[in-house]
């Protein structure tokens, strides 16, 4: 289906092929890649703790490469700060897929991804204030524009 399909969270990892909490279990295989707990990263004042509660910085994948115009992250800019309450993080196959990388401690993960009509996030847009906001107004733009073209195609 073309339909939007958006993940947060436990929503994310459910996307991923197979999980590693509470023993070794199959998700759904949207996209290819595997949920792992997030081991106590080491900080700069010692081991951290798990679950990773709080706010942290969500960064490009390739510093370098494209940006996020073209996703849900449009007009965030790099190191803004997000909500996350997690203990385990996503590694998917195909880093194609990363769309934004965060690190807590010396452990750098996937914290978002994108793969044609799938969007998922590792943290809460919803409790990340203005900047949280404003990502779910990119997706809703981003369903709206997929609409418009469905629409002028049945027109036509």
């Amino acid at each position: 289906s073309e339909k939007p399909l958006i993940g947060i969270c436990l929503g994310l990892q459910l996307l991923m092929t197979e999980s590693e909490e509470f023993g070794c279990h199959e998700g759904l295989g949207i996209i290819p890649g595997r949920v792992v707990h997030l081991d106590a990263p080491q900080g700069k004042r010692g081991t951290l703790k798990v679950p990773h509660v709080g706010w942290n910085r969500v960064e490009l994948p390739n510093p370098s490469g494209a940006g996020w115009d073209e996703s849900p992250l449009k007009g965030i800019a790099p190191s803004t700060y997000f909500y996350f309450v997690h203990s385990y993080c996503i590694e998917p196959d195909d880093r194609r897929v990363v769309l934004s990388e965060t690190t807590y401690g010396n452990r750098r993960f996937c914290s978002a991804v994108q793969q044609g009509n799938v969007i998922a996030f590792q943290y809460h847009p919803e409790r990340s204030a203005a900047d949280g906001n404003k990502v779910y107004k990119n997706i809703a733009a981003m369903i709206r524009s997929q609409q418009q073209q469905e629409d002028g195609k049945h027109v036509a």
